[in-house]
């Protein structure tokens, strides 16, 4: 017994000799060196603002120039297929300056983004069309110029689980992120461009409930005690809030947008009355009520034609039906059935964009309930866009998803347009598809 126990420790200790010149034979790896960065940093210690590993953030790199075809073309038209991983869209790679770029006329439907978006901004920049873009989950800022198309990555994301952002136009954006709990809502202000700006992340409020914004302004709900109380925020002092607004009711639903006032309605249900108010953001002017209560509704509201979108259902109704009206309802425009929240336009001219049918049956197979399905969503519409002109009466189809170059430019990707934006020339219509929240721009004329 004990020789064999001798022969097995001689077997193990002549093994152990023979991996140890083997491994001491190997040659050195070197670790992969990190993206080169010319420009100087600065340090967020996650401590302050819940954001997992310190992360470095450059401020200047110009990144890495690259040129990367990103284009197919099919008669003449200009295709921009997904992006590859290493380009952008959140991946750990991605590195300030990183560009696509597409140059050529303007198609009439173009992909500008093709990963999830959480919000986005159109502005001018020397009389160019820019869009600013957040991205859902990273919360990466991307700057797009259009004409021609290039894709620029302005900042990469220092919190994860962004839900929501607000873009404003001294170039900041607030992002609304789930925290490590998930139970919870946070939010902060951040810079746009951070090779741009040295200024540090400032966290904002936790568990605001909606939020909406116009220029360097936003306003918000929260829950105080038993109350639901509206606050406006100039974002250029963020510590500077105001309240200017409370509610018993729990749940509003606020939009701003181009108008000098703030519209809030109960959320859309076909089981109870909607009220829809408009709300001045100074708190000098009374709550004013713009429609009397209806079933189901929920309204659009044009400060500067005072034309309302309107939407209204029977009760216990499988849907309802949507009009253009004067506050007074003295001029109405009937038109096919469909939801404010597709809807935008100014001065008396709206965009909707409109389903062409609604299912009777939800995505995970039970009967419609409209629209509280399309809320919760269980359902999904294929939409068509419409324009309506208060000043002529018209309304006229500008965009069928069945038209042959709309199919083609799309790839055969299907829409559910939420989160319209009509430009102030009205020639372009962006939008989100709800599908899969990637963003669009529609060439109108």
């Amino acid at each position: 017994m004990n020789r064999l126990v001798s022969i097995s420790l001689v077997i193990l200790v002549l093994t152990a000799i023979v991996f140890l010149a083997w491994y001491t034979a190997q040659p050195d790896v070197e670790e992969p060196a990190p993206p080169t960065d010319t420009g100087e940093s600065v340090t967020v210690q996650d401590d302050t603002f819940g954001l997992g590993d310190i992360k470095t953030i450059p401020f200047d790199g110009s990144g890495v120039d690259r040129e990367i075809d990103v284009t197919e073309r099919r008669d003449d038209r200009i295709i921009i297929p997904a992006r590859e991983p290493e380009v952008g869209l959140g991946s750990e790679t991605a590195v300030l300056g990183d560009q696509q770029e597409v140059s050529g006329r303007i198609s009439r439907l173009t992909r500008l983004f093709a990963g999830q978006v959480a919000g986005y901004r159109v502005d001018k920049e020397d009389g160019a069309m820019v869009v600013k873009v957040v991205e859902a989950g990273t919360g990466s800022r991307y700057r797009i110029t259009v004409d021609p198309y290039v894709l620029t990555l302005a900042s990469p994301g220092e919190v994860r689980k962004v839900v929501e952002a607000h873009l404003f136009a001294n170039d900041s954006a607030l992002l609304l992120y789930e925290g490590d709990d998930e139970s919870a809502i946070k939010s902060v202000f951040v810079p746009f461009n951070t090779r741009e700006s040295n200024e540090r992340l400032q966290r904002f409020e936790d568990n605001i409930r909606v939020a909406t914004d116009h220029e360097n302004r936003f306003f918000y709900t929260r829950r105080v005690n038993d109350r639901v109380v509206g606050i406006a925020v100039d974002v250029e002092n963020p510590d500077e809030t105001k309240v200017i607004w409370q509610s018993g009711f729990s749940y509003w639903l606020p939009r701003w947008g181009r108008n000098p006032f703030v519209t809030i309605t109960t959320p859309i249900s076909s089981q109870a009355r909607g009220n829809v108010y408009i709300l001045d953001p100074e708190g000098e002017q009374p709550f004013k009520r713009v429609v009397e209560p209806v079933f189901g509704g929920s309204a659009f509201v044009d400060a500067y034609s005072g034309y309302v979108v309107l939407y209204e259902v029977e009760k216990d109704a499988f849907s309802g039906s949507t009009v253009v009206t004067d506050l007074s309802r003295e001029h109405t425009i009937t038109m096919p059935m469909t939801l404010p929240e597709k809807c935008d336009g100014f001065n008396g001219l709206f965009f909707c964009a409109v389903p062409e049918e609604i299912p009777y049956e939800t995505l995970s197979g039970y009967e419609t309930v409209f629209p509280d399905s399309w809320y919760q969503g269980d359902l999904s519409f294929i939409d068509v866009v419409l324009r309506i002109d208060t000043k002529t009466g018209s309304v006229r189809q500008v965009m069928s998803q069945s038209e042959t170059d709309i199919q083609l430019l799309s790839g055969g990707e299907l829409f559910d347009i939420t989160h319209p934006y009509v430009s102030d020339s009205a020639e372009y219509l962006f939008f989100i598809n709800k599908n899969n929240l990637s963003l669009w721009m529609l060439r109108l004329f």
